[in-house]
């Protein structure tokens, strides 16, 4: 099903030639097929990839469809769908990669979108330039998807752009996206492009010739694939704690693409040698956006899994879901700032963090991390809670109180401090012991990420369960998280005594003058 992956971009002088030669090839085959744009009869491509990656029956097709949406919930993120500009998706059977599909998708159902270019890589030729259809439309089994002939027809007059109906008639990577364009964005037309190698000007220049058909309406997708891991592949650099180095291999090609730039994940792909299907349309993609094209592109992280695990099976693909947009994460609610898949992340990271306290082959530079999230800075807290077997009606669900600190203010990247703060809820809580090893499967661990402090005019201005308290008296002060309230089932008065002891100070003293309160909001894990 997956073809060995290429090489990115080889600098030697005889990929140079071969490219050259390739294009000048490509340009006659162009030239050949030309008049077809020109001819007003409709030319239909068949669907080549039913039945076998996905259902030719449209109601099984859309019952698999409905499947994916449903176990794809999990990861559901609420995101403007009017401000997404571009997908990065995968392109497996979608009983492989369709839950990372169907997340990525259903964050722009319903967008206004009046054209889809679709980036995708060829798996079985290899190819130089940017590939062309001369169809106009593609048969699915849920009726036909209309190409943008227009667009078509005024990018064959561009240098690096062929047409060449035989490669869309092998490649999967555009085909498997069209079941998801037309559930989410229904009928709208679509721009297939084939991308071969490109060097770095051309990869420019390809972008510079694309621009002018991008607008506020047109939705970008990238169609690939992200590391291909065994012998199948002839890509296995490393043999131990596999799917944690598969992992971080991926989170250095994930984090390169979210920061936007070209030259970056170019040096990222050659110095990893990571077998990124689609590494010429991602390429593509960036050079579009270093052009600011799209304007200022924020990045969210919406999915990642994997076909199988290695360490089992021995070989893997990475599938990554990932949304670009206008809209800013600091312009939204703080519940909704980060994806389930950015908040699954940090968590992930914390518990990896604390095994690693105790069983040194987990050692903290194999904590995989994906995304660029965790590099905005936060403050957060870290919460460990252990389970008492003998307590048959515990207060809170998630146990006993065992640990918890964290930082107020946004000191630190959100990543660091998660690691940090995690460890200093485990050892060095002075009103617990340290965790040991034996408690571990008892412990659970959850976070708390925190907006910025704001300064109140009175306590009577504090809603419990909304509200964390900070309470200042003098030097000395004190914090609860939103929870602590509704997790003891105080009210307002016995919480602020219950702060007020907690800072060291008599029971009373929020009721002083002298006493500032300030409040914010958390995000918990």
């Amino acid at each position: 099903m997956f073809s060995r992956c290429r090489p990115i971009i080889t600098f030697h002088g005889a990929l140079a030639i071969l490219v050259s030669l390739q294009i000048i090839d490509c340009q006659a085959e162009s030239k050949r097929l030309a008049p077809l744009l020109q001819s007003p009869q409709s030319i239909s491509m068949q669907a080549h990839l039913a039945s076998a990656w996905y259902p030719s029956d449209a109601p099984a097709l859309e019952a698999l469809l409905n499947g994916l949406e449903r176990k794809s919930a999990r990861l559901g993120t609420p995101l403007d769908p009017h401000q997404i500009r571009a997908l990065v998706v995968p392109h497996a059977a979608l009983e492989y990669s369709g839950v990372v599909a169907a997340a990525t998708y259903k964050t722009v159902e319903h967008a206004a979108i009046s054209r889809v270019i679709i980036l995708a890589p060829s798996h079985y030729k290899a190819i130089a330039g940017v590939r062309l259809p001369t169809f106009s439309r593609y048969v699915m089994p849920q009726g036909d998807v209309l190409i943008d002939t227009a667009v078509v027809k005024e990018l064959s007059k561009k240098k690096l752009f062929t047409l060449d109906d035989g490669l869309f008639k092998q490649e999967h990577a555009v085909e498997v996206q069209l079941p998801f364009v037309q559930r989410y964005l229904k009928n709208v037309p679509v721009v297939p492009l084939i991308v071969g190698d490109l060097t770095t000007q051309q990869i420019i220049a390809v972008a510079q010739a694309l621009a002018p058909f991008i607008d506020k309406k047109t939705l970008v997708i990238v169609s690939t694939d992200f590391t291909h891991y065994g012998k199948q592949f002839a890509y296995t650099p490393f043999s131990d704690h596999i799917s944690e180095r598969i992992q971080q291999l991926d989170a250095a090609v994930v984090t390169a693409v979210q920061e936007k730039k070209l030259e970056p994940f170019l040096e990222v792909i050659k110095k990893t040698g990571a077998t990124v299907c689609g590494r010429m349309p991602l390429a593509l993609f960036l050079a579009l956006c270093q052009q600011q094209v799209f304007g200022d592109l924020e990045s969210r992280f919406i999915a990642y899994e994997r076909s199988s695990d290695a360490q089992v099976t021995g070989s893997s693909v990475s599938y990554v879901g990932l949304v670009f947009t206008t809209q800013k994460r600091a312009s939204q609610q703080l519940s909704d700032q980060f994806t389930r898949m950015e908040q699954y992340l940090f968590l992930e990271l914390s518990k990896g963090m604390l095994a690693s306290l105790y069983d040194q082959s987990k050692s903290p530079f194999l904590l995989p991390w994906l995304g660029t999230a965790g590099d905005e800075k936060r403050g957060v807290f870290v919460t460990l809670y252990k389970k008492n077997a003998l307590d048959a009606q515990p207060t809170n669900p998630l146990g006993d109180l065992r640990g918890c600190i964290g930082l107020i203010e946004p000191t630190m990247p959100l990543k660091q401090g998660i690691m940090s703060m995690t460890e200093a809820a485990a050892v060095r809580d002075t009103r617990f012991k340290p965790v040991t090893a034996d408690e571990l499967p008892a412990i659970t661990v959850t976070l708390s990420i925190l907006s910025m402090p704001v300064k109140i005019a009175s306590y009577r201005d504090i809603q419990l369960g909304k509200h964390g308290i900070i309470l200042k008296n003098g030097n000395q002060q004190a914090l609860f998280l939103p929870k602590v309230a509704v997790e003891f089932g105080w009210d307002l008065p016995t919480t602020l005594t219950q702060l007020s002891q907690k800072a060291g100070l008599p029971p009373a003293v929020w009721k002083d003058p002298a006493t500032e309160f300030q409040v914010f909001t958390s995000l918990d894990i």
